[in-house]
């Protein structure tokens, strides 16, 4: 518990100032606060402008890490030919995410990632069948649920959120950081869910760990190392 309250407190300052405020996080790590204006689609990319008091800029969705406007949080995902900016419906090993045809401000397309990087647009056709041979990797019983009809099309949701809370713990491919693109804000959300876990007794799932190695490996803190050592200890 102490290891979890030093790694905690070595981000509380920059996760209580992510969640004040539209903001932006930059693939450099950088995070500007302003107003944040999304932009209509273009052909070969999406962007956004964020105003400060002294300037407007504006970035392309591959430059973006996270963005925050009102209540509502953004990643740029690269699907198809080009990087869209997506809004998080879902967070957890599996993330629901919604997003914008290229000629429409309306965000209602789903598309769904994994925290290894892969990817699928939430199909309206064979919706079971593809979805079952999605999740079949990490949770054969569940994709095999998903199959025999547990679930709709339009409970994805839900569908989602049962993945994430029954089959992560088993999910067995390391995360891979050039493709998940976690931010600072993922980082601090994530401690602090590890923090109410353990204070209750729960069982942390693997995927948390493994997400918190590959922020080690990128040096973004030292302190984690020997939080995940403790970690896996306790397990």
């Amino acid at each position: 518990m102490k290891q979890i309250a030093i790694a905690f407190l070595l981000i509380l300052t920059a996760f209580t100032t992510l969640a004040q405020g539209d903001y932006a996080v930059l693939a450099s790590t950088d995070t500007l606060y302003g107003k944040v204006t999304l932009l209509m689609p273009e052909n070969t990319t999406e962007r956004i402008t964020l105003t400060t008091e002294e300037q407007e800029y504006t970035f392309a969705a591959n430059q973006l890490l996270e963005v925050k406007k009102d209540d509502d949080y953004y990643k740029g995902v690269r699907f198809g030919d080009k990087y869209r900016l997506m809004k998080r419906l879902t967070k957890g090993y599996l993330t629901l995410f919604e997003y914008r045809y290229d000629d429409s401000f309306h965000f209602g397309a789903q598309y769904l990632l994994k925290a290894n990087g892969d990817g699928m647009e939430v199909p309206n056709i064979a919706f079971r069948s593809n979805m079952s041979k999605f999740l079949e990797t990490e949770c054969p019983g569940f994709a095999q649920k998903v199959a025999n009809k547990a679930y709709k099309r339009s409970e994805v949701v839900q569908l989602v959120k049962d993945f994430n809370n029954s089959c992560t713990d088993r999910q067995p491919t390391p995360l891979d950081p050039a493709k998940s693109n976690d931010s600072l804000y993922d980082l601090a959300t994530l401690l602090v869910d590890i923090q109410k876990r353990q204070a209750s007794g729960e069982k942390i799932p693997a995927y948390m760990i493994q997400a918190l190695e590959s922020y080690a490996d990128q040096d973004v803190n030292k302190a984690l190392k020997g939080l995940i050592d403790n970690l896996k200890t306790s397990r």
